[in-house]
């Protein structure tokens, strides 16, 4: 169990100096915090990172540096910009209250952050819907010996205890200075078996998978630094919606470079929507309108005739046909016009063809005739001979009417 206490700027320094730059193919960097009620309504006292490639961790007094422990720089290299980088990735334990206590206390906003809870609660093989603890974890897939996993839980134990009998704020263990051994070594032991679970949880999990454990990271650092969120809310032992697009086959063993994370895991195409993808790729006909006597150009190439002029052509013709027979028996000139256009007239047979003056249809606003109190009403006005319309007259011939239709009145008695 390496480690080192950064209470300096001169040590932060040298600390930064030592962190890899290069990227790997597993992260480097997997942080933890310590604080009493961690949060944005308590304090953050130490900050611990356990470094990969070096087998080392560094545990930085937040409590004694304050602001100089994210603004002191080695190079273009500092805390803070560690922290918000997004290409660099880094592993929490359930990030939701330490991101909470760096973004309310120091303005440091995470990013390109992995959860190793949601890793473990995104496996193919995982039911329910509880969240685990990291000690039920660690108890369970860490495959350490058991004699060291129960020196890591009497460690933990003891700190839990100390912190509460001091739940009223007075001198809680993470602000006690020089920094307990018992606390350094519970500090120290929340991150440097992280490595550990991390190599288990992610061969287990397929592309599908990993993508919702990067995606409910982000949102878990998002929700972390809403107004609303409650550091000690009731619900945050209840995972997120597994969804039902997660398969449960196991994906080989072998890793993937992290700098594939935020890859195509999400952007496979299945079902209709792979489907509907393809049918947008197929090139369409072009639709030429077609005209009568020309030729017509379709996709395919072109051609003299088609159904479609043949059919417009034999159209024309009947209306032409229909047009001069109408003409031949009434004397009307249809003007070779489509019957469409204009409407046929009906004559009876020995009157003549009269052209009929259609009358514009105009509003005429009727006024109510004067009553005349006392005065008889008048008889109703009999039409005079002279008046009577020609088809009426009995001098017609009426040989050809059929009597059924009922349009003149005169079969009406």
């Amino acid at each position: 169990m390496a480690y080192s206490l950064i209470d300096t700027e001169d040590s932060l320094r040298d600390a930064l100096r030592s962190f890899p730059t290069v990227s790997t193919k597993l992260p480097a960097f997997y942080f933890d915090c310590e604080g009493h009620e961690l949060g944005r309504h308590g304090t953050l006292d130490l900050l611990q990172v356990y470094v990969l490639p070096l087998q080392h961790t560094f545990v930085i007094d937040i409590y004694v540096l304050q602001d100089k422990a994210f603004t002191t720089t080695s190079g273009n290299l500092s805390l803070k910009s560690l922290l918000q980088s997004k290409d660099i990735k880094k592993v929490f334990f359930d990030v939701r209250n330490d991101s909470d206590a760096l973004f309310s206390h120091f303005n440091v906003s995470l990013r390109g952050i992995i959860d190793l809870q949601l890793m473990e609660y995104f496996l193919p093989e995982r039911s329910g819907i509880n969240l685990l603890s990291l000690r039920d974890c660690i108890d369970r897939d860490s495959a350490l010996a058991p004699e060291v996993i129960e020196n890591w839980k009497q460690n933990k134990a003891s700190i839990t205890g100390a912190r509460s009998d001091s739940s009223d704020g007075r001198n809680p263990p993470s602000q006690q200075r020089p920094v307990p051994d018992d606390l350094l070594q519970y500090s120290v032991g929340d991150v440097e078996y992280l490595p550990r679970l991390f190599r288990m949880y992610r061969s287990n999990l397929d592309a599908q998978r990993w993508g919702a454990v990067y995606d409910g990271s982000n949102r878990r650092v998002k929700q972390s630094q809403h107004m609303q969120y409650e550091p000690q809310g009731k619900n945050k032992w209840k995972g997120p919606h597994r969804g039902t697009n997660l398969t449960s086959s196991r994906a080989s063993s072998a890793i993937a470079p992290m700098r594939t994370l935020p890859g195509s895991a999400l952007s496979v195409l299945s079902g209709p929507d792979k489907v509907n993808k393809c049918r947008e790729k197929r090139p369409r006909k072009k639709q030429h309108s077609t005209n009568s006597g020309s030729k017509t150009d379709t996709a395919e190439g072109p051609y003299p005739h088609t159904m479609a002029s043949l059919t417009q052509s034999m159209y024309q013709s009947s209306l032409l046909d229909a047009s001069s027979t109408i003409t031949a028996t009434s004397g009307v000139d249809m003007n070779t016009k489509p019957l469409r256009e204009q409407p046929l007239t009906f004559v009876k047979e020995g009157t003549s063809l009269k052209p009929q003056q259609t009358k514009q249809k105009s509003k005429v606003v009727q006024k109510r005739p004067k009553q005349n109190h006392g005065q008889k009403p008048q008889a109703p006005r009999v039409a005079s001979i002279e008046e009577i319309p020609d088809f009426l007259s009995p001098d017609l011939d009426w040989t050809l009417c059929d009597k059924d239709c009922g349009w003149c009145g005169h079969c009406y008695d």
